[in-house]
């Protein structure tokens, strides 16, 4: 009796072959943003503090999501009151020390924006040897490091914190690190007292302003790490 189901015949459905060469996934990339109250996004609205909708990092994000698709994230990492000083050290507005941070975050590039509270409560010594602290434990963890000046104040004595800017300056030419200039741009707009919601703090179009400049400085720095 033959045997219809034996041999070594072909099958009738072989299986499709699979593409020589599957579609490369882009790699996600995380984009921290360090900083205080003015990364949070934090604003004055009928005498009370609120959180914008749209703090710079989102705008960021939103920016850099049009030119190289969803796969860019931008991390708000601000904290109201933080000083430099504080990050690298981990209290009080931390939960651990910024090497430790770094050590475990995904982040692929790192914007750093801490200025503002510094002219107060740290020295310019201790604000620069923490920027370069800064900068130094984020190469460590094999991140890119990038400094971004604070958006000017006019609270009375404001103008002292521009030899806090000069200081990041000074700190990015002799790191070699990218900066994001924003003070004197900003200051060089003709009503940037009226974008202050309490003279600290940016209003939405201050926000989207700083976020859009931010973007535009890291979008060569995403394509070239794509």
């Amino acid at each position: 009796m033959a045997c219809s189901g034996c041999g070594g015949g072909e099958s009738a459905d072989p299986a499709p072959q699979q593409p020589a060469v599957q579609a490369q996934q882009k790699p996600s990339i995380v984009i921290a943003a360090e900083g205080d109250s003015t990364i949070w996004g934090q604003q004055t609205i009928d005498s009370s503090y609120a959180r914008s909708a749209h703090p710079a990092p989102a705008v960021t994000q939103s920016i850099l999501r049009e030119q190289f698709g969803d796969t860019v994230t931008v991390s708000n990492q601000g904290r109201g009151g933080a000083t430099a000083r504080e990050a690298i050290v981990g209290q009080p507005r931390y939960d651990m020390p910024f090497a430790q941070r770094m050590a475990t975050d995904p982040a692929r590039i790192v914007v750093m924006n801490w200025a503002i509270n510094d002219y107060t409560r740290s020295s310019r010594d201790d604000y620069r040897e923490s920027l370069i602290a800064a900068v130094n434990i984020v190469r460590a963890a094999g991140k890119i490091a990038v400094l971004e000046e604070p958006n000017p104040i006019c609270i009375p004595g404001g103008d002292d914190m521009e030899k806090y800017v000069a200081i990041m300056r000074t700190v990015a030419v002799d790191t070699r690190t990218p900066l994001i200039a924003q003070y004197d741009y900003i200051r060089s707009l003709p009503d940037w007292k009226g974008m202050l919601t309490d003279c600290l703090h940016p209003n939405d179009d201050l926000y989207a302003i700083k976020g859009q400049k931010v973007a535009i400085a890291l979008a060569p720095i995403v394509a070239g790490i794509r």
